[in-house]
């Protein structure tokens, strides 16, 4: 028996429950709810209709639900291998081939994807400098857990610079300096060339004093997220300045623009930081040319594993019978005297590499027979992004030729003439087309050849700090360490899951129109940490007496930055950023602005009656609890614009303390001439936020 998913487990009594419990909310007029009424009756139809539909859907499998989602553009994600940085014990120089693998305890197994060689420096010490006053923080940078504010951990950052010392000089010198991120608003993502919410100049010791580095890329946005700083020097790096805390080389930072969010906060600075990727290679591939009859590839599987050697001509790629390899720790050179090479520019020799004990999955045969499945269960998720695959032409050729077929999602989406494929992940095998839809593979015995495949742990690749602690090649291993977790590693996305998040972009439209829509799009703002946004239809902060015609097609969006300072003010840069965001997504006939908060100083006098001779801790505890209510970022996400100051809140709010009876009178005020007092409370601005001011409690014992 089949085992169908239940996609919705109501019966035909509960979709009719459900829609009269909703009459009342949508149709407060609508009071008839007996059969007898022509409304009840369209319920009962449509309930039995949803009913039956379900049970159609029930039946369809998941292989149709997942083409139907693709068919709106919805695709199911793939695994991804997680990420690991690892920092190399020695200060001895190092070059490490394409191969290369770390693997924890558990065996975790993580490979190093592109060619590493260390820099000719290593970092010395670390110094942090407020006015003449030098602080070491060395120690607390290579110190796992540890973090410190480079400019200290206020807005005010003049005359504080942050002082590198390197072993040796270099015109180009590289930096990866990671980051902590401790605020509870996270920083969006920054997109293409968004500028940084910083500025930051770095500067490197000359006999004339720190001359400026030209910032080649800076992965770290202003010190904004964790990444790769590269930094060009001059040619007189290598003397020291007299402006240097000691003699030697250094680099010296220093802020120019702070921004309104808070200070970065660092926990380390390394050099010679090499990624790891998260995969386990049982088969590759390495495109090289032919020079003087012979080829190089470095690479540790290619030289520890199995090995093939094609040739390209102008026909396509053919094998080399059992060509003169030399293998030189992780390099592998391949002599070819009575060939020579494409004068095209591009790659002519190709070398196809495995594991031993994969080289018996590598290799399978084609029958000629449309829609052909060959299982493949290797032990592990299988990143398809590097499947390759080379199918062989028919060995009654003159000269036969290996061609390349590319994987695809859906062999539906492939031509007639399409030299593609694809891989079932629940039934575990690869598919091939029918002629009509991908290519059939001609007959042959052992032509068809997956010359590249990876296997991946995907979400549980996400290793802790310290897991890995050495890196071996194909004759060496040196130690490294792990300063933080790996990450980046997901799981398969399930059909579950891409279904629910098909059903919210349905919901995101991607287009502001409404106020929420406004708020919504604002709050992805690339680069900044927005703590939350109003949206206020018919308002203009310069003139909000101003005639409804001239602001009748206005929106204004009050923006509230993350900081750490009482009043959070966005400077004309965030709120420049912010405004460019949402430029893309208004209506063009939408005049759009941006402002800032407005704090309202709300100033509170009480008489409480105790119960409790205990009065000064009462009315102590009765001021904190009076003050947490104006916090200024609420709850939920959602910060107090424009919320008005209800005195029943207020009496509410001290009457919740323990010993205090009851509240005999209230009164507030604010300090601004825009608030208005009304018989409940006082009626803020829209883009404004109160917070509590001088607190008078008066007590008196029951």
């Amino acid at each position: 028996m089949i085992n169908l998913p239940n996609l919705d487990d109501q019966k035909y009594t509960d979709i009719v429950e459900a829609a009269k419990r909703r009459i009342p909310v949508i149709f407060p007029e609508w009071t008839d709810m007996n059969e007898h009424d022509p409304g009840i009756t369209l319920i009962e139809l449509f309930a039995w209709l949803k009913e039956m539909q379900q049970y159609t859907l029930n039946r369809i499998p998941d292989r149709t639900r997942e083409a139907m989602l693709r068919l709106v553009g919805t695709e199911l994600r793939r695994p991804t291998p997680a990420t690991a940085e690892v920092l190399f014990s020695s200060g001895a120089p190092l070059e490490l081939p394409v191969g290369s693998s770390a693997v924890s305890a558990d065996g975790t197994e993580f490979t190093l994807t592109e060619p590493f060689r260390s820099q000719p420096y290593s970092i010395g010490r670390i110094l942090m400098r407020s006015g003449d006053e030098y602080v070491d923080v060395t120690g607390i940078s290579s110190e796992r857990g540890t973090v410190f504010y480079p400019f200290g951990s206020g807005l005010e950052c003049t005359g504080r610079y942050l002082y590198i010392s390197l072993s040796a000089p270099s015109e180009e010198i590289r930096l990866d300096i990671m980051t902590e991120d401790r605020c509870p608003v996270p920083r969006n993502p920054f997109s293409g060339a968004d500028g940084t919410p910083r500025d930051i100049v770095w500067e490197y010791s000359a006999p004339s004093g720190f001359r400026p580095c030209k910032v080649v890329s800076d992965g770290t946005h202003g010190l904004s997220f964790s990444g790769r700083l590269i930094l060009r020097t001059g040619e007189n790096f290598a003397h020291s300045s007299a402006d240097s805390p000691e003699g030697g080389v250094w680099l010296r930072a220093s802020v120019v623009y702070s921004g309104c969010e808070d200070m970065p906060l660092l926990s380390g600075i390394y050099t010679n930081m090499l990624a790891l990727v998260q995969k386990q290679r049982e088969s590759g591939f390495a495109d090289t040319f032919l020079r003087d009859g012979a080829a190089e590839v470095c690479d540790v599987l290619a030289a520890t594993g199995e090995r093939m050697v094609m040739l390209r001509d102008e026909h396509g790629w053919r094998e080399i019978p059992e060509p003169e390899v030399t293998v030189s720790g992780s390099c592998v050179r391949i002599d070819l005297p009575e060939y020579s090479g494409m004068a095209d520019g591009a790659p002519d020799v190709r070398v196809i590499f495995c594991r031993r004990q994969f080289s018996g999955k590598i290799a399978m045969s084609s029958d000629g027979l449309p829609c052909q499945e060959f299982p493949f269960d290797p032990e592990g998720t299988l990143l398809t992004d590097e499947l390759r695959i080379m199918v062989r032409d028919r060995a009654d050729s003159d000269s036969p030729r290996w061609n390349e077929y590319s994987y695809i999602d859906d062999l539906a989406l492939a031509g007639v003439d399409d030299r593609v494929f694809t891989y079932d992940a629940e039934r575990r095998c690869i598919l091939f087309g029918d002629n009509e839809n991908g290519e059939v593979p001609p007959v042959g015995c052992d032509n068809i050849l997956i010359v590249s495949c990876a296997l991946t742990r995907g979400a549980a690749g996400n290793i802790s700090a310290g897991s890995l602690q050495a890196i071996s090649a194909a004759d060496s291993t040196c130690a490294v360490e792990q300063p933080v977790s790996a990450d980046g590693g997901t799981d398969r996305e399930s059909l579950e899951a891409a279904v629910r998040r098909f059903r919210y972009s349905l919901t995101d439209n991607n287009r502001a129109v409404t106020a929420e829509d406004h708020r919504r799009i604002a709050l992805r703002t690339p680069g900044l940490r927005v703590a939350d946004v109003r949206a206020i239809q018919f308002f203009d902060p310069e003139d909000p007496f101003a005639p409804p015609e001239k602001r009748r097609n206005l929106i204004t969006l009050a923006v509230l930055p993350y900081s750490r300072g009482r009043f959070p003010v966005p400077d004309e840069r965030f709120l420049a950023a912010v405004k460019r965001h949402m430029e893309k997504y208004r209506l063009l006939t939408l005049e759009l602005r941006t402002c800032a908060p407005v704090y309202v100083r709300i100033n509170i006098t009480a008489e409480i009656i105790c119960g409790t001779s205990e009065v000064a801790a009462v009315r102590k505890n009765a001021e904190e609890r009076l003050r947490r209510a104006f916090s200024i970022y609420g709850e939920n996400g959602r910060t107090r614009f424009g919320v008005p100051v209800l005195e029943s809140e207020l009496i509410e709010s001290l009457c919740g303390n323990d010993g205090v009876l009851a509240v005999k009178y209230i009164r507030i005020s604010a300090d601004r001439p825009d608030c208005r007092k009304t018989p409940s409370g006082i009626q803020i601005p829209p883009h404004g936020i109160a917070y509590c001011g001088s607190v008078e409690l008066i007590t008196a014992e029951r």
